[in-house]
């Protein structure tokens, strides 16, 4: 999907992401061996269907602290990002025990933000 679908079309609703969206960098340098390793992992990944039913049941263990994170095939986007991370051996931290959020991301010390990506005022 396109960055611009997040900012004007999110699941084309018409409307943008309801939240946040930053471009950021990792502050240590990687090799291209590394960065091949990751991408390749990530290219592997892209046939894994999106799992939107692990987001209401994220939404649903934060709000009554009922239940638990079982891996599987299926991927929400910071899992995604998480496992090619992982596959050069950077490890977020996780805030809330074992699913990684998009917030654990970009919190991570290992991140720097750079420019928030916005929609064309017009």
């Amino acid at each position: 999907m396109p960055l611009s679908h997040y900012l004007t079309n999110y699941e084309n609703s018409g409307n943008g992401y309801n939240g946040k969206l930053y471009l950021g960098r990792l502050t240590t340098t990687l090799d291209s061996a590394r960065i091949d390793n990751m991408l390749g992992k990530a290219v592997d990944l892209l046939n894994r269907k999106y799992d939107k039913a692990e987001i209401a049941k994220i939404a649903l263990r934060i709000a009554t602290g009922i239940g638990r994170y079982s891996k599987n095939e299926e991927y929400i986007c910071s899992e995604f990002v998480e496992e090619c991370f992982n596959t050069i051996g950077i490890a977020f931290q996780k805030k809330t025990g074992t699913c990684i959020t998009p917030e654990d991301i970009a919190d991570d010390p290992s991140l720097k933000p750079f420019f928030e990506v916005m929609p064309d005022s017009k």
